[in-house]
């Protein structure tokens, strides 16, 4: 009898909970770039984000940027989304284009600031 009734409320949650969410990719899964970036403004988070492979890549600053100890940056990598290497490959050019337009408000942000602009 307590078989039948655990087997029941498995069954009960399975049903409940609905068929699993198809899954997606990491560059799917990130959402508004510019939202994202206002928020972790908002959280004080003025990090930029760095495509990490063989080299370091901050899409959206100049070829001359290089990151600051105080501002900092996270790192979106092969390692970090836990994909294959041929996934990243997929992926980067999305990545790439979400990066570069959260980079480029936080970017804006962070002049204004160090200006004295209101």
């Amino acid at each position: 009898m307590v078989r039948i009734v655990l087997l029941a409320s498995v069954v009960a949650v399975s049903v409940a909970c609905g068929p699993v969410p198809e899954s997606r990719t990491p560059a799917q899964a990130l959402g508004n770039p510019i939202d994202d970036a206002r928020a972790a403004l908002a959280r004080g988070d003025s990090s930029l984000i760095a495509l990490g492979h063989a080299s370091l890549e901050f899409p959206g600053m100049p070829e001359e940027f290089s990151p600051d100890s105080e501002h900092g940056y996270r790192m979106i990598s092969s390692s970090s989304l836990v994909v294959s290497e041929s996934e990243w490959e997929s992926q980067r050019d999305s990545l790439r284009v979400y990066a570069a337009a959260y980079n480029r408000l936080v970017s804006e942000v962070r002049s204004d600031s160090a200006s004295g602009a209101p």
